[in-house]
């Protein structure tokens, strides 16, 4: 209970803090400071109203069509669930298997190969990729549509808000091909996503079974007759992946922050391409709201994994 009480609190914490740094910000912003006998006074009166206004479900209207911030907010989200979703599976899917085919020969061919490559996809930025694959297999091979997250001939109802969920649970004649559209369109921002969290996991549980192996039950398990692959994945991945939970809620953070910028390279219509066209419109309302939503979003699944795993390793319940 002590430890569910110290994330609570710091949580309530942390997003009040984030609701008086937005306020300051864009306070200065839009508003030109009173004299100096009534700031304090008329930045407290307005904080208070804003926080009022917040604690009431109000986080602003959009400029453009009068559309309350917190509904466009939930609008936007299964887009962006979808892709962050899916790149954290793919990173996992793909990440494990590279990590151990690394390790079965330390510094051997592949375990070099594997290195170099990911080291080189993690030291370039997500928006380098985003825009040499939308070159390379959008506009260049002509493989993959350059944007968008379905085609407009295609008429299918928002129930979830996911565009894959919707074209299974759609009843039109044209819904099977609706979803491959939908998969079809999701390869490239999906994979340009995936690349750093996938090269992340692969560096680091490769760095971590590798420590792992040099310890002394994994000298005898070996030397008993064990295989290889028995001693990787019993005795070794289970501890090389604990190191990678534990940072878990820093890749959300970058997560995020990467998805803002493949949506608006891909158009996709999520959280992060709508916060850019919001700084586009210079809309501070609107813009106020959408990063306290946001950021109190990353701070929801931090603490979330924080929880999951203090859960389940019972040395940290110890």
């Amino acid at each position: 209970m002590g430890f569910m009480l110290k994330q609570i609190v710091r949580l309530i914490l942390m997003l009040w803090g984030i609701t008086v740094l937005a306020f300051v910000f864009f306070e200065v912003a839009q508003t030109t400071l009173p004299s100096e006998d009534q700031t304090g006074f008329t930045h407290f009166e307005n904080y208070q109203i804003f926080m009022s206004s917040m604690l009431e479900g109000d986080f602003g209207t959009l400029h453009q069509g009068g559309e309350p911030v917190l509904t466009e907010f939930f609008h936007k989200l299964p887009a962006s669930t979808e892709l962050i979703f899916t790149a954290i599976i793919i990173a996992w899917l793909v990440g494990l298997p590279l990590a151990l085919l690394a390790v079965k020969k330390p510094m051997g061919i592949t375990d070099r190969t594997i290195q170099l490559i990911g080291t080189t996809i993690y030291s370039l930025p997500v928006f380098w990729w985003g825009i040499i694959l939308l070159i390379m297999f959008a506009t260049g091979l002509e493989w993959f549509p350059v944007g968008g997250r379905l085609d407009y001939i295609y008429a299918i109802e928002t129930v979830t808000g996911s565009a894959l969920i919707d074209t299974l649970l759609s009843s039109k004649v044209y819904a099977q091909e609706a979803f491959w559209d939908a998969v079809y369109r999701m390869v490239l921002p999906v994979t340009t996503l995936a690349m750093l969290p996938t090269a992340y996991v692969t560096l680091q549980i490769r760095a971590g079974m590798e420590e792992i192996l040099q310890h002394d039950y994994m000298k005898s398990a070996k030397a008993r007759g064990m295989s290889i692959r028995r001693i990787l994945w019993l005795h070794g991945l289970p501890n090389a992946v604990q190191p990678v939970l534990n940072s878990m809620s820093m890749q959300f953070s970058m997560l995020v922050t990467s998805t803002i910028i493949v949506e608006f390279i891909f158009s996709w219509p999520g959280i992060g391409h709508w916060f850019l066209i919001l700084i586009q419109r210079q809309d501070y309302d609107a813009l106020r709201g959408a990063l306290i939503l946001i950021a109190s979003m990353i701070l929801l699944l931090n603490t979330t994994t924080d929880v999951l795993r203090y859960w389940s390793n019972p040395r940290l319940r110890r």
